[in-house]
């Protein structure tokens, strides 16, 4: 697949042009006519489900080409105060202080959801394509 050129990880894109294959044969069995409904609409939920995923490995790919970072909030050095510290509507819970620190999410870390907000933000994907197709 020549439109694949621009992911320069071999493997990554050998497992794409796999999935787009397979998704081609899903979809042709599914279309037979002496598969039941059941059978076509599971079939239909699975095709849905290998495009996301390649949406999500192509946006994490150039992301990572990018070389950019998202970030997330961690809490260090966390002390609990006393018990006579208490929130006024929440006191059955413990007072806690805490140094928040951004750190860089890993890339496991980092979902479809994560992507596209980020590509939006970037202006590298139209709000209309994340608010119409990612639901952001």
């Amino acid at each position: 697949m020549e439109d694949l050129d621009f992911i320069t990880d071999s493997k990554l894109r050998k497992t794409i042009e796999d999935s787009f294959e397979y998704i081609y044969v899903l979809f042709d069995n599914s279309k037979q006519e002496e598969k039941n409904k059941l059978f076509k609409e599971e079939t239909n939920r699975i095709i849905i489900l290998y495009v996301i995923s390649i949406i999500e490995a192509i946006l994490l790919f150039i992301f990572l080409k990018r070389n950019d970072e998202i970030s997330k909030l961690e809490y260090k050095f966390i002390q609990t105060l006393p018990e006579e510290f208490k929130h006024l509507e929440q006191k059955d819970y413990p007072i806690v202080v805490a140094v928040q620190k951004k750190v860089k999410k890993k890339e496991h870390e980092i979902g479809l959801f994560e992507l596209v907000n980020f590509f939006k933000e970037k202006k590298l994907m139209l709000e209309k394509t994340a608010k119409k197709n990612f639901g952001n």
